[in-house]
């Protein structure tokens, strides 16, 4: 029998991967970050299976508030329920495939298919099949058609989730990752000021998230106007810190010491409280942190000088693969 060519196409692409990729001496081949197989392969081997950023808890504060995110490629509606519950669903109508929600956020309590007027709750359950006995009679059981649900978890106020049902739990997924997200946005309530800036850029989401993850090494070179504008000491001001690996792809840098306390010193009782004592004597070090939780949610703690005082700033970035060589980035301010 003949092998299928896209079959056989991908087995060979598997074995440049293994013959050509080598991390441990630092040799990755440049084909990796635009090739459409390897791409493919992401898709589902990777984001298909693993827990994605989908977004931050103060962005859906009350009832019925609601976002509509990407979750590997598909387009999901992330919202708050009446009972405070926070899910997430396919932004698809279980009778022809429509796209339910058309909008970037809103509040509503019920979404009505543009296509046929299917109606959904705020459980995603089908409340509503106009001229249901006239059309379907007793054919149509909506008991079975609610809207496809991902799994859904959150940790510090951050919102992940996945398709895959045996992926393990999201504690675990983020392991040690979870003592440095503190400082990030668990040092205090944390609120996204407005909705996430949005862009495209023709480059792969790996460098994007390789750039965050471990290069303090671009700084010097390509941040040196920052130090010329008295943003910040001097052009080496990465120099010193951490390299940190936190297992499961996850990892930073921990830029410390600081000659100074970077933020609000009105803040400091509320960091104290709601951090471990080492996490607050690493906070109160801290310059700046940059990070990557995998596989493609970055942050950045960082600060710079305004009418002589120290101005902190928080970020997240979501690198979102749009194809080959392309990819939508999100960002949020916190």
């Amino acid at each position: 029998m003949l092998e299928d060519p896209p079959t056989r196409e991908r087995r060979e692409l598997v074995q440049q991967l293994q013959a050509t990729v080598h991390p441990e001496e630092g040799e990755i081949p440049a084909f990796i970050f635009s090739h459409p197989l390897v791409y493919e392969l992401e898709q589902e081997r990777l984001f298909g299976q693993v827990w994605l950023f989908l977004a931050h808890e103060s962005e859906i504060p009350e009832p019925t508030d609601f976002v509509v995110r990407d979750l590997a490629g598909q387009s999901v509606v992330v919202m708050r329920g009446r009972d405070g519950v926070v899910r997430a669903f396919l932004n698809m109508c279980r009778h022809r495939g429509m796209p339910l929600c058309r909008t970037d956020q809103g509040r509503q309590a019920r979404f009505v298919c543009p296509y046929h007027g299917f109606t959904y709750n705020d459980r995603g359950e089908l409340v509503g099949v106009p001229f249901h006995k006239e059309v379907f009679g007793s054919a149509l059981d909506q008991s079975r058609l609610g809207l496809i649900a991902p799994r859904i978890d959150s940790y510090a106020g951050l919102i992940f989730g996945t398709w895959n049902e045996a992926a393990p739990p999201l504690a675990e997924f983020l392991g040690d990752m979870r003592w440095y997200l503190d400082l990030v946005v668990n040092r205090a309530e944390m609120t996204v000021v407005g909705p996430p800036q949005r862009w495209y850029v023709d480059a792969s989401w790996m460098l994007a998230a390789d750039n965050f993850i471990h290069d303090s090494y671009h700084t010097m070179y390509t941040h040196a106007s920052i130090a010329k504008l008295g943003m910040v000491p001097s052009a080496d001001y990465s120099k010193y810190g951490y390299q940190i690996e936190c297992g499961h792809g996850h990892g930073l840098n921990l830029g410390i010491p600081s000659p100074e306390f970077v933020f609000c010193e009105e803040l400091r009782e509320e960091y104290a409280a709601r951090l471990s004592a080492e996490q607050y004597q690493v906070l109160s070090q801290l310059k700046n942190m940059v990070g990557t939780v995998f596989p493609n949610l970055s942050f950045l703690v960082s600060a710079t000088h305004f009418k002589g005082q120290p101005v902190s700033n928080t970020t997240l970035r979501l690198w979102v693969p749009r194809g080959p060589g392309r990819m939508e980035i999100w960002a949020w301010m916190l």
